[in-house]
C-alpha cells in the first residue's frame, strides 16, 4: 500500500495536527544524538510563522543599489557563483569610479574595489564569458587592454588583471560574439577575414592559450558577421548573425556548425530570416529561439522573433509580435523566455523593453516590469541588450537605460523572478547535479554537471548517524534544494536548508508510523510545494 502525505508550507503533514517546531543546527545534532526529541518535541510550543511577502516576478529588487550604474551602456551582464555581477560595455564610469568599459558589481550592487581592470579596454566591449576558473574572456571592438596591445579579444583574471599566458598575436578584425565549449576551447564570432593571420571568415575557434584552433576550418563560412553564438549539449554549435549564407550554401541568419567548422546539413534554415539574428536561445527540448531585426523566416511572417525545431524548420505555433528589435534572450528552467531590446509591447501588450513570455509565445502576465526600462545617457535609444539568469530566482538586465519602473538604475538592474527551480540544481545553472553520501563517513557531496559532464564538486554537511539524505526539494520557497532527511530507527524526518552546499537551519518534519519508509517527493497536489 502506498500512501501520499501532503504538505502545507515548509514541514506541516495535512490534515494531520502533527506540527514540528524549528531548532537552531546545534539542537538538531544534540538532540538527535541524544534521542530526546520526542521529549522536546513534545514540550516545545509550536511556533507561528511570520509569512514573507512573495514578491512579484519583474518587480525591482531593491537589495541590488548601483549608485547610481554606469555612464554608458552595458552591453554584457554576467552573474558569479558568489553572486558578484561582471558588467561589460561602452561605459567608462560604474558607480562614478573609473572603470573602461568593464566593472564587477558586489551582489547588493556597490562596486567591487578588488576587481581592477587598471585602464581597461581602449574600445567597446561587446562581449565576455566566465571560464569555471573565474577568467574573464572579452571581445569587443579595442586594440588594447590596460596598456597591453590585444587586438579585439583578451582575457582578464578573476581580479581584473589582463592573464598574459593567452595571447592571440595580432588578434581580429572585430570580436562580436563568444561562447565558451565544455574543454575550454572558445567559440568567436564577428565581422572578420582572418584571425592572428590564419584565414577565418566570421567565426574560428581558440584553443585555451589564445592560439588559433586549426582543427576547425570553416572554410568561407558565414557570408557575413555573427552577432551570437549558443553550444547544444551535443557540441553542436549555432550562429546568427546577418550572413545570407555559410561556405556556399542558403543559411540566412542562423546555421548550425559541426564541431570542426564544416556547416551541419541536419539543420536547413534555407533563407530563413534573411539575416539580423541579433541574439540566440536554446530550450530544453532542443528548440532554438531566434531575436533580431527581420520579418519573415523562410517566407512565413515573423517579426522579430522567432522558434525553429531542431532542423531549422519553423516552428508555427509560436508567434508573438514585438513592436520593435529584439536584442536579448533568456529561457528559464521552465523553458519560458525573457525577451529584451527596444520594443514597448509584445502582442499588444504593454512592456517597455522587457518581457517574458510563455512557451507557446504569449505574453507572461505574472511577469510585471511596471513603466519598465526608460531613458538614456546617451543619444541612443532606450533598449535592453542583455539579460541573465542569476541564481535564487533573479534576472539581471543590461542595457541602455536610466530608470527601471520609475526608479533610478543606470543601464543595470537586477528583478524578480520565480521560475520553477530545477530539482537538484546546486549551483543555479539550470541543470540538475548529482548528491553523493558516504555511508561510512556520513559525509555530502555534491558533483556539478553540464548534463552528463562533470565540471566540478563540492562537500556537502556532515549528518548525524542513523541519518540519510532520501530526497532533495525547496522546501522553504528560496529556489535553492535542500536536503529531506529520513532515520530508519526512528521513523524521524526532517529538513535541513542549506544556501548552494552550506547548512543553514533545520526543521523536523512528520514522524512516520511502524512499517512505513520513505519513497519519493513530489508535488502531488500541485501546490507548488513538495510531498512525501
Amino acid at each position: 500500500m502506498i500512501q501520499l502525505w501532503k504538505l502545507s508550507g515548509v514541514n506541516a503533514m495535512l490534515p494531520l495536527v502533527h506540527r514540528s517546531p524549528f531548532r537552531r543546527v546545534f539542537f538538531v545534532f544534540v538532540f538527535l544524538l541524544s534521542g530526546s526529541i520526542s521529549a522536546v518535541r513534545a514540550s516545545a510550543p509550536t511556533p507561528t510563522p511570520t509569512p514573507t511577502p512573495t514578491p512579484t516576478p519583474g518587480q525591482l529588487d531593491t537589495t541590488f543599489v548601483p549608485a547610481p550604474g554606469t555612464n554608458d551602456a552595458v552591453n554584457v551582464v554576467i552573474p558569479q557563483p558568489d553572486g558578484k555581477v561582471i558588467a561589460a560595455g561602452r561605459f567608462t564610469f560604474a558607480n562614478n569610479v573609473a572603470r573602461n568599459r568593464i566593472a564587477r558589481f558586489n551582489s547588493n550592487g556597490s562596486l567591487d574595489t578588488t576587481f581592477d581592470p587598471g585602464t581597461g579596454a581602449d574600445g567597446e566591449i561587446t562581449a565576455a564569458v566566465l571560464q569555471p576558473d573565474g577568467r574573464i574572456v572579452v571581445a569587443g571592438r579595442f586594440t588594447s587592454f590596460n596598456g597591453f596591445t590585444h587586438n579585439c579579444i583578451c582575457r582578464l583574471n578573476a581580479n581584473g588583471s589582463v592573464d598574459q599566458t593567452f595571447g592571440l598575436g595580432s588578434g581580429i578584425n572585430t570580436a562580436l560574439a563568444l561562447a565558451l565549449q565544455t574543454d575550454g576551447r572558445i567559440i568567436v564570432g564577428g565581422q572578420f577575414s582572418n584571425v592572428d593571420l590564419t584565414p577565418r571568415f566570421n567565426l574560428a575557434r581558440l584553443n585555451n592559450d589564445g592560439s588559433v584552433d586549426l582543427n576547425f576550418d570553416p572554410v568561407n563560412g558565414p557570408s557575413g558577421d555573427v552577432n551570437a553564438i549558443v553550444i547544444q549539449p551535443d557540441g553542436r554549435i549555432v550562429i546568427g548573425g546577418t550572413f545570407i549564407g555559410y561556405n556556399g550554401f542558403a543559411r540566412g541568419g542562423v546555421a548550425r556548425v559541426l564541431g570542426n567548422g564544416a556547416l551541419d546539413p541536419s539543420f536547413d534554415s534555407g533563407v530563413g530570416t534573411g539575416g539580423n539574428v541579433f541574439a540566440l536561445a536554446l530550450q530544453h527540448n532542443g528548440q532554438i529561439v531566434l531575436g533580431g531585426r527581420f520579418a519573415q523566416y523562410s517566407g512565413t511572417n515573423r517579426t522579430f522573433i522567432a522558434r525553429v525545431f531542431g532542423d531549422g524548420s519553423l516552428d508555427f505555433g509560436f508567434n508573438p509580435v514585438p513592436n520593435s528589435w529584439v536584442q536579448s534572450l533568456a529561457v528559464e528552467p521552465d523553458d519560458r523566455i525573457l525577451v529584451g531590446g527596444f520594443f514597448i509591447g509584445i502582442n499588444t501588450v504593454g512592456r517597455n523593453r522587457i518581457a517574458r513570455l510563455n512557451t507557446n509565445g504569449s505574453v507572461d502576465l505574472t511577469f510585471d516590469p511596471g513603466a519598465g526600462c526608460v531613458g538614456a545617457l546617451t543619444n541612443d535609444a532606450t533598449q535592453v541588450r542583455s539579460i541573465a539568469l542569476q541564481q535564487f530566482g533573479r534576472i539581471l538586465a543590461g542595457g541602455i537605460f536610466t530608470n527601471y519602473d520609475n526608479q533610478l538604475r543606470d543601464n543595470i538592474v537586477r528583478l524578480f523572478d520565480n521560475a520553477a527551480p530545477v530539482a537538484y540544481d546546486f549551483n543555479q545553472d539550470g541543470k540538475p547535479d548529482y548528491v553523493l553520501y558516504n555511508a561510512v563517513t556520513h559525509q555530502t557531496a555534491v558533483w556539478y554537471l553540464n548534463n552528463n559532464v562533470f565540471v566540478g564538486s563540492a562537500f556537502g554537511p556532515t549528518l548525524p548517524a542513523d541519518w540519510k539524505v532520501v530526497g532533495v526539494a525547496d522546501f522553504d520557497g528560496d529556489g535553492r534544494p535542500d536536503y529531506l532527511l529520513f532515520n530508519s530507527t526512528s521513523h524521524q524526518t526532517a529538513i535541513w536548508y542549506l544556501s548552494g552546499t552550506t547548512f543553514v537551519s533545520s526543521a523536523f518534519g512528520p514522524s512516520l508510523p511502524n512499517g512505513w519508509d520513505l519513497a519519493a517527493l513530489g508535488d502531488f497536489n500541485q501546490d507548488g510545494k513538495p510531498d512525501y
